[in-house]
């Protein structure tokens, strides 16, 4: 069974690349997707917001190419956290787990840089990642 998601629209905020105590690059953040539609005549529109998160050269490249207002068409598997808060209550939140992104080439044009990897699996190395982004945070968030 396939849990795939696409979701069309707009960067809400720049992508910051932050890392992990390992060493991964992750970027996390939301975008809006607008529907329009009509009641009794009338033009309605609804405004969705989809939190996501992108990991290791998926999030580098992303930081190092997306922006605020960027409209993307971007493709993951939606996943599910629960946890009680500090009111004893419990929540749940959704997150869609980027694993493809690109710009919408309706909206605007795009210029590709195919990138090297640097060894055999394509993990860049974190030396180069840090130096190609030096003002990159660090968190202690796991990958998983």
């Amino acid at each position: 069974m396939s849990n795939n998601i696409t979701v069309v629209g707009n960067l809400t905020d720049d992508c910051q690349l932050k890392y992990t105590q390992a060493g991964v690059a992750m970027t996390s953040g939301s975008i809006a997707s607008n529907r329009r539609y009509q009641v009794n005549g009338q033009w309605e529109e609804t405004t969705s917001f989809f939190n996501f998160t992108a990991w290791r050269e998926l999030a580098e490249n992303m930081a190092a190419t997306l922006t605020k207002g960027t409209r993307v068409t971007a493709v993951g598997r939606m996943e599910q956290k629960k946890w009680v808060d500090k009111d004893g209550s419990n929540r749940t939140s959704y997150e869609l787990i980027i694993d493809e992104i690109g710009p919408s080439l309706r909206w605007a044009t795009a210029v590709i840089t195919k990138i090297a990897s640097n060894n055999s699996t394509g993990n860049a190395t974190v030396a180069t990642a840090k130096a190609a982004f030096p003002n990159a945070q660090v968190t202690e968030e796991d990958p998983f």
